[in-house]
């Protein structure tokens, strides 16, 4: 098959692909992850003006869209080296024992848990990507040195060199 505009899986579709299967499995209170990409600047002001109501706005999947990418293979792979977030409101004056309880433990991980089972398990992803896991940390109130004005948790996923079929 010839790889053209139609039938080529850029890493957005990809990844939005990725948040759709997450949203159908996800159900904690009817709160179905969002999802978003664009750079980190983007990201946050994206949930600057989203919405005045924070149940609106969380839990959300973001892609960081300015990622390399690198044709492997007359152009059947493509390796990328992508940063996902996702973040989830949290309250100011939750002490790390809260924000571990409330939001990291039963909102974050299983979001992330997921998200990981969907990408091992996705047909884009090439099989030698299995044993890659990526690079998980943990932030409150900003990503990368950017402030976000709500108050949020939020789990950074880098993945390094994360190989794609050009089609799937």
């Amino acid at each position: 098959m010839s790889l053209t505009a139609e039938n080529r899986k850029y890493f957005v579709d990809v990844f939005m692909s990725w948040c759709a299967s997450v949203r159908l499995e996800y159900d904690a209170n009817n709160k179905e992850p969002y999802s978003y990409f664009g750079t980190v600047n983007e990201i946050v002001n994206y949930l600057n003006v989203k919405s005045d109501n924070l149940l609106d706005r969380y839990p959300m999947i973001a892609l960081q869209d300015d990622l390399g990418l690198r044709q492997i293979k007359k152009f059947d792979w493509y390796e990328v080296s992508p940063t996902i977030y996702i973040f989830n409101e949290t309250l100011e004056n939750y002490d790390p024992q809260q924000r571990y309880d409330n939001i990291i433990k039963p909102i974050l991980f299983p979001i992330k848990e997921l998200l990981t089972r969907i990408i091992e398990e996705s047909d884009a992803v090439s099989p030698a990507n299995e044993a890659d896991e990526p690079v998980f940390e943990i932030f409150k109130g900003s990503i990368d040195g950017t402030t976000i004005p709500d108050t949020v948790d939020c789990i950074k996923l880098s993945f390094s060199n994360l190989r794609i079929k050009n089609h799937c």
